[in-house]
């Protein structure tokens, strides 16, 4: 049963006014309370200082801004038009206790688009991604996340082979006060979209072949790793997916899928 204040942010929410909360279709939101302050974000930067040591590239993964996103303003958590780059990096957009349910049906209500642009790309060449979210049911729609919160392209060749991000695992800090992950938590997000309102997610991919980088990551909880070029890609068409990291898989909407050509 839910209680009064998920029912106060439900009521905000089909006003046009999304709060900051968070839920899924069929659970309450689980994990540590938010009463204290959460702790910086750790999880969806990369330190640059791993990756310059090869050859950087752009894996698909979308830019997060630099400065403390608990500064941005509580309207980036939803309405009716939503940056969702900029709300996974919102921690202003993490998870309540008293967030508001998803409605039922809510998958069916959302239409998710990608676009590629250009369609047709060189070998080692740059493509634009976008994902357009929109609500076409006559309520506010919340959408969960949780985990990794960097959107990047997941590829595969023509015969399903997977292209970025690479397979296997990516490094982690190996040093001793990072042996213990039970000490670190997934961070969470939401955003909840007006009705016939859209939220839109922009990233950028190049056309090379991807591997982990040697050495992990400084932080200890980080869960972003970025790729680093192993050399351009062959000519061929490559089947690229944005996916969204729902808090839960069930009930959730399928990841649209477009084609890209690489050829010379």
């Amino acid at each position: 049963m839910i209680h009064l204040g998920r029912r106060a942010w439900w009521v905000a929410a089909v006003a046009f006014m999304a709060g900051c909360g968070n839920s899924n279709t069929t659970t309450t939101p689980q994990g540590p309370a938010e009463d204290a302050a959460p702790p910086p974000i750790t999880t969806a930067v990369v330190d640059a200082g791993v990756v310059v040591a090869a050859a950087p590239i752009d894996a698909g993964a979308a830019a997060l801004p630099t400065t403390d996103p608990g500064d941005a303003d509580d309207s980036m958590c939803g309405g009716a038009d939503v940056d969702l780059v900029a709300v996974l990096a919102n921690r202003r957009c993490r998870t309540r206790s008293d967030a508001p349910a998803s409605p039922d049906g809510w998958a069916q209500m959302l239409k998710l688009k990608l676009s590629a642009a250009p369609e047709k790309i060189a070998p080692s060449g740059h493509v634009e991604i976008t994902l357009e979210v929109t609500n076409t049911g006559k309520v506010a729609v919340p959408m969960y996340f949780a985990g990794d919160l960097t959107l990047a392209a997941l590829v595969a060749d023509a015969k399903g082979g997977r292209v970025t991000p690479p397979t296997g695992n990516a490094p982690k800090n190996p040093e001793p006060r990072c042996l213990n992950e039970q000490s670190c938590r997934n961070p969470t997000s939401h955003v909840v979209i007006a009705p016939g309102g859209k939220a839109h997610a922009k990233i950028t991919w190049d056309a090379v072949k991807a591997a982990w980088p040697k050495t992990g990551p400084t932080a200890c909880c980080a869960i972003h790793v970025e790729p680093v070029s192993a050399g351009p890609l062959a000519v061929g068409t490559y089947k690229v997916k944005l996916p969204l990291p729902y808090e839960s898989a069930q009930g959730a909407p399928a990841d649209p899928e477009i084609t890209v050509r690489v050829a010379k």
